[in-house]
């Protein structure tokens, strides 16, 4: 079975898919009346918005790639279920990736996320070329990038660096949780317009 596009829905209610997209993004152009009718046809459907689709229209993904040495350790599993729950309650989605201290994956796990037309990147980074000269050259060209760890600095560039030697927890918990926190708060600055 295909997937339902909004011009399909738009055949099937006698409605532009202009109508169908705004009624489905709930603006106040369309009736409740209308909206109501298109998100009962569209949740009776299965219908789902094409991401790549809004992507290219909207400029931006609304994703954010995560890249990690491991993600099996306490405290980076740790990190990623605190990174997540922020960066949904900032409405992003997160792509999460495992370099496995390989500075060639690592690179191929920054090409991956920037293929995937994420918004900013999230990186416990190995720190060494080349995967290092290519964030640099990233954060030149103003791609918001916050490293996470005490692996190198690059601010004026836009990579920001989230230290750990300065938190000295012993729980795990707590050390995600405001690493987690820090990084997030740098990354909203490095998104804001």
């Amino acid at each position: 079975m295909r997937k339902i596009t909004l011009k399909d829905i738009g055949i099937a209610l006698n409605k532009s898919a202009a109508t169908v997209s705004k009624a489905l993004s709930n603006s106040p152009e369309i009736s409740e009346q209308t909206k109501k009718l298109v998100w009962d046809y569209a949740n009776k459907h299965n219908f789902r918005f094409n991401t790549i689709a809004r992507t290219l229209r909207k400029g931006h993904s609304k994703i954010i790639g995560l890249i990690l040495p491991y993600i099996n350790t306490p405290f980076f599993s740790e990190l990623v279920g605190q990174i997540e729950t922020r960066m949904t309650l900032l409405g992003y989605n997160l792509i999460v990736m495992q370099s496995s201290k390989n500075p060639v994956k690592e690179l191929d796990c920054i090409e991956s996320c920037l293929t995937k037309g994420v918004d900013g990147l999230i990186i416990s980074s190995l720190g060494r070329n080349p995967s290092l000269a290519y964030l640099k050259r990233l954060s030149y060209d103003r791609f918001p990038v916050v490293n996470i760890g005490n692996i190198y600095s690059q601010t004026d560039g836009g990579i920001v660096e989230t230290p750990w030697g300065d938190l000295q927890q012993t729980n795990v918990c707590q050390l995600a949780e405001m690493t987690s926190k820090i990084a997030i708060e740098q990354l909203d600055k490095l998104l804001a317009p």
